[in-house]
């Protein structure tokens, strides 16, 4: 499923739900950057999906071609999933 410049690539878990989030080289060539990214990604799951009580294994690919500065359009992206998860 795809939101944005996100990918979110979706399987029910068998035990607890998992979450992870993968940043390519395409985005930026520096290890700093994209480990950002990331960081950025895990905190939002941490505020938007884990409390919304999901039991979904979801991998979050970012396909961004730039690194953002603002942690907005994440955000709003995760929000946007929420609803699409709670009914399937």
């Amino acid at each position: 499923m795809r939101v944005g410049n996100f990918l979110f690539l979706i399987s029910e878990a068998r035990g607890d739900a998992r979450f992870s989030a993968v940043v390519g080289k395409k985005t930026s060539k520096l290890a700093v950057d994209r480990n950002r990214i990331r960081r950025q990604l895990y905190e939002i799951i941490r505020e938007e999906l884990v409390p919304a009580g999901l039991h979904k294994n979801v991998i979050l690919l970012y396909k961004g071609a730039k690194v953002l500065e603002n942690p907005a359009e994440f955000r709003s992206a995760c929000k946007q999933l929420i609803p699409l998860l709670s009914c399937k």
